[in-house]
């Protein structure tokens, strides 16, 4: 309990599959996102640490989207 799924984080650490997920479950399958849209952020947050955080641009827009792996 409490160790890190490595292999999960490698996959979704990577830049390309990280926008494939934003533009699968956010932008309802349409290419929205590129992984030159996304900007890694500090994965802490307070006294929390996220598995991947990142700051999606959407145009003038942008968002805090973190991905959490579950077991």
């Amino acid at each position: 309990m409490g160790k890190k799924d490595t292999c999960a984080w490698e996959f979704y650490s990577d830049p390309a599959r990280y926008a494939d997920i934003v533009n699968g479950l956010v932008c309802g399958g349409e290419q929205v996102v590129d992984k030159s849209d996304l900007r890694e952020l500090d994965s802490r947050i307070g006294q929390k640490t996220r598995d991947l955080l990142r700051e999606v641009a959407f145009g003038n827009n942008t968002a805090v989207i973190g991905i959490e792996n579950q077991e």
